[in-house]
């Protein structure tokens, strides 16, 4: 009786351990469960992602698992230079009366000496000593005449003039021929018929514009805008002669 009863609380007692075990099994697989839902979690990266996502970034829906590139409309402002517009200030329209020299370009006396046309009144203007006065700003316009036009002259009035006690009246003779302003061919065709321009000698120039611009009633373009940085030269045809005296040299 003593036997039986030891082997049935022996029988007892392995029974509770099974179940015990069986117990632990369990919450084992639920652990496991557990740590596996976790993993999952952990996998799909929507643990923490609206936290480390980096600044700038897109933090990514439930399930996707990636964090979207930067978006392009965010960051530091640009800091690159901006150009600055090109400063037109100051350049007087094309085919109008400008004022002022252009700088670096030859001056009036400097382009009528370089031309061979112009040689005579090269000596000319360097005999009545305007050299330095036709190379101030200005800008003015020369009717420049031509060396046939000095040598339609009566015989030996050039040279009379180009004599030193001659000069005042030489240097008053061209600066007859001289306006003030730029006025280029275009100019003066678009003024009226006939007009009135003054000179630098101080007495007035006739100037028709139509059929052909003409000085005067002597004198025709012969080559129109020769250019300079002070200024434009017209060659004419005849040397223009101041009042009073009002006939041909």
């Amino acid at each position: 009786a003593a036997y039986r009863a030891r082997r049935r609380a022996e029988s007892d007692r392995g029974q509770r351990m099974t179940g015990y075990g069986a117990t632990s099994g369990t919450r084992g697989g639920t652990a496991g469960t557990t740590g596996q839902t976790t993993g999952a979690r952990g996998r799909t990266g929507t643990a923490g992602t609206s936290r480390n996502a980096a600044p700038g970034t897109t933090p990514p829906a439930a399930g996707t698992g990636s964090i979207s590139a930067p978006r392009p409309d965010v960051g530091p402002p640009s800091t690159a230079p901006a150009f600055p517009a090109p400063n037109t200030a100051g350049r007087p329209p094309a085919g109008t009366a400008g004022t002022g020299a252009t700088p670096g370009a030859a001056t009036l006396v400097d382009a009528i000496a370089r031309d061979p046309q112009f040689s005579t009144l090269t000596r000319a203007i360097r005999a009545a000593g305007l050299e330095q006065a036709l190379r101030a700003q200005g800008p003015f316009t020369f009717f420049a005449p031509t060396n046939a036009a000095f040598d339609r002259l009566a015989a030996g009035r050039l040279d009379n003039l180009m004599q030193p006690e001659n000069r005042a009246q030489l240097a008053a003779l061209l600066n007859y021929h001289v306006v003030r302003g730029r006025l280029r061919g275009a100019d003066i065709t678009r003024m009226s018929n006939p007009s009135v321009v003054q000179s630098l000698q101080g007495n007035t120039l006739n100037v028709v514009t139509a059929p052909a611009i003409g000085i005067n009633g002597v004198a025709s373009l012969l080559q129109p805008d020769i250019a300079a940085g002070n200024g434009v030269i017209h060659a004419i045809d005849a040397v223009l002669v101041p009042p009073p005296a009002g006939s041909p040299l």
